[in-house]
């Protein structure tokens, strides 16, 4: 056995393919004070309010495994471009059973399978202890059919089909017209490593997304409705010229019939868009949420 072409990879003996099997192994510990809603993340939307609340919302201190993940990554030469499978999940299925987070195949142009939407920058994320993450932020994995060209001026273009999957209150989703999105970002050489440009140190994206929103309605199964939804996304990780430890995470989304790609509103479900009995139409939700976060690095082992 050999070392592999990426860090922590092994070669696979007789081949040109090197494998990485990685992972943690973390516990959380949740004590909440007052009712919260939810067991082991902090979900602003699921906090009862006045007299919502139910039974067993109380108070509760809960110890959960479910962060843990296990993950594997494949990569093969193939002709002028490399070949990668990656294939990770976690245990934050219904009682602690094993989820797929991301199951993708991915060359130097394209993504096919599950991983982060293209309307999302998990890059941007500043650094947190909550399981959910950031409330405002788009943290958000789906299937998906991706294709990268790179520009000039450190430059790329992304393009992508989505499920569509709309999340609605009132209504039954009914998938017909994949979700568009198209992605402009900025991200310097020096930035970038690996044959797949996999990881970034400094960057700022925008990205667009288009969507057909359309469902049953619930109590009245032969209608069938339909609006859009229209989102912008501006986000980004910057190092401050004053330290070059430090870094600066920003993001805000704008938009109508986006709800399910923003972490809290998607936890909470419903909220792309809404039947309207009275007018007997489908409508889409506006959506606006920010944050901005600065990440100092005091030592090599201490980050705030």
């Amino acid at each position: 056995v050999s070392a592999g072409d990426f860090p922590g990879s092994i070669r696979i003996p007789g081949t040109d393919s090197a494998i990485k099997f990685g992972g943690q192994a973390r516990m959380t510990l949740v004590n909440t004070l007052g009712p919260l809603g939810t067991e082991d993340r902090f979900v602003t939307s699921s906090i009862p309010v006045g007299t919502d609340q139910e039974a067993g919302q109380d108070a509760r201190t809960v110890y959960s495994p479910a962060p843990s993940r296990f993950g594997l990554d494949l990569r093969t030469p193939f002709e002028r471009t490399t070949v990668r499978t990656f294939i990770e999940g976690d245990f934050a299925g219904s009682k602690n059973t094993f989820r797929l987070r991301h199951a993708f195949i991915q060359t130097n142009r394209w993504v096919i399978g599950q991983t982060w939407s293209t309307f999302s920058d998990p890059e941007a994320e500043p650094i947190g202890l909550d399981f959910e993450g950031l409330n405002a932020i788009s943290l958000f994995r789906q299937a998906q059919i991706r294709y990268t060209q790179p520009l000039r001026g450190q430059l790329q273009l992304a393009l992508a089909l989505e499920n569509p999957a709309p999340d609605l209150t009132g209504a039954t989703a009914v998938n017909l017209t994949p979700d568009v999105i198209a992605r402009l970002r900025w991200q310097p050489k020096s930035a970038m490593s690996g044959p797949l440009g996999l990881s970034a140190t400094q960057h700022v994206q925008a990205a667009i997304i288009g969507r057909q929103l359309r469902g049953e309605v619930t109590d009245q199964p032969d209608l069938t409705l339909s609006t859009g939804g229209f989102g912008v996304n501006v986000s980004g990780e910057l190092v401050p010229r004053w330290d070059s430890d430090d870094r600066i995470k920003f993001a805000t989304n704008n938009g109508w019939g986006i709800g399910k790609y923003i972490t809290d509103l998607g936890t909470l479900g419903g909220q792309d868009a809404v039947y309207d009995p009275v007018a007997g139409t489908l409508r889409a939700l506006p959506v606006s949420s920010a944050y901005f976060g600065y990440e100092r690095k005091w030592r090599h082992t201490l980050v705030s």
